[in-house]
C-alpha cells in the first residue's frame, strides 16, 4: 500500500467508539531513560501478574525499548519463536506471508498511524507444527512516557495440529500519563490448531486505548479469547473479528469493570 493511501487513512476514524485527535500524542522513536524494575513491578503488579516480571516475561517492552526477550529453553528446542516483530521481519523472510494480511493498513486512522510510525515494534511468536506448549507465553507491553503513542504490531502463528497458550498484559503506572496504547494483532491459527489468548489491560483514566485484533482460524482449529479490563480509561474501542474455517470454532468472552467516567466499547464479530 502506498505512503500516500496511508497519509489520507490519518484522517479516517474508526466507524466505532470516540474519535480522537492523534496529534495530541508524540510518534516515533525518542532516547529512553533509566528505567527502575521497581516501575515494571508496579505495572505488573496492577495487573495481577506479580513481581520478577524482567526474568520470567517471555517477551517485555516498555514504550519502545524491548527489555526481555527470554526464549526459555524447552521452547527453543521445540522450534518455537518469540522475537520483537521488526526483528523476526529481518530475519525471516516467509514472516511477510503473515504481515499485515489479516489488518488492513488504511483500515483507519490507527492502523495508519501503526504502518507510518510505528517502526514494526511488537511481538512476533511462531509455533511449529504439532507442538503443543501448555505453559503460557507471558508478552507484556507497557507505558511509562506521557503523551506517547504506542503502536504497536504484533503477529501470531500457530501451525497446524500445535497448541499455545499466550498470555498479554498491556499497562501503565497508577498515574496520569495521556498517552495512547495501539495494538494491531493477527493471529493465525492453523487445521486442527488451538490458541487461547488472554488480554489484561489496567490503563489510567487518561488512556486512549484502540485493540485491532483479527484472527483467522483453519479448517477444525479452535479460538479462546479472554478480555478483562478492570481500570479506569479516558476510551477504549475494541472489535476483534474471527475468520473460521469449516469445522473451526471460537469463543470470546470479555471483563469489563467500568470506572468513573470512562468510555468502554468493547463487542466482537465471528
Amino acid at each position: 500500500m502506498d505512503r500516500e493511501t496511508l497519509l489520507k487513512a490519518l484522517n479516517k476514524p474508526s466507524p466505532y467508539g470516540p474519535d480522537v485527535d492523534l496529534s495530541r500524542f508524540n510518534v516515533g522513536l525518542a532516547e529512553e531513560g533509566v528505567l527502575e524494575e521497581r516501575e515494571v513491578n508496579k505495572i505488573s503488579s496492577r495487573l495481577g501478574l506479580g513481581s520478577g516480571l524482567l526474568r520470567k516475561a517471555d517477551y517485555l517492552q516498555v514504550n519502545e525499548s524491548v527489555l526481555s526477550k527470554f526464549m526459555r529453553e524447552k521452547l527453543t528446542e521445540r522450534g518455537a519463536v518469540v522475537l520483537p516483530t521488526s526483528e523476526a521481519l529481518k530475519k525471516l523472510d516467509w514472516v511477510r506471508e503473515y504481515s499485515w494480511r489479516l489488518v488492513k493498513p488504511d483500515t483507519d486512522k490507527y492502523t495508519a498511524a501503526t504502518k507510518l510510525y510505528g517502526n514494526e515494534l511488537g511481538f512476533f511468536i511462531y509455533v511449529p507444527p504439532g507442538v503443543k506448549i501448555k505453559d503460557p507465553i507471558y508478552t507484556c507491553l507497557f507505558i511509562t512516557r506521557k503523551g506517547y503513542a504506542q503502536l504497536l504490531h504484533n503477529i501470531v502463528v500457530v501451525d497446524d495440529g500445535a497448541e499455545l497458550n499466550l498470555v498479554t498484559g498491556c499497562g501503565v503506572p497508577d498515574q496520569p500519563l495521556g498517552s495512547l496504547h495501539v495494538g494491531i494483532s493477527e493471529y493465525y491459527v492453523g487445521r486442527g490448531s488451538k490458541l487461547t489468548y488472554t488480554m489484561i489491560h489496567a490503563w489510567a483514566p487518561d488512556m486512549v486505548v484502540r485493540p485491532r485484533t483479527v484472527v483467522k482460524v483453519g479448517k477444525g482449529g479452535e479460538y479462546v479469547s479472554y478480555y478483562v479490563i478492570y481500570s479506569s480509561v479516558e476510551s477504549l474501542q475494541t472489535y476483534p473479528k474471527v475468520y473460521l474455517g469449516e469445522g473451526a470454532k471460537a469463543t470470546l468472552n470479555s471483563i469489563v469493570v467500568g470506572v468513573d467516567k470512562s468510555v468502554y466499547d468493547v463487542g466482537s464479530a465471528i
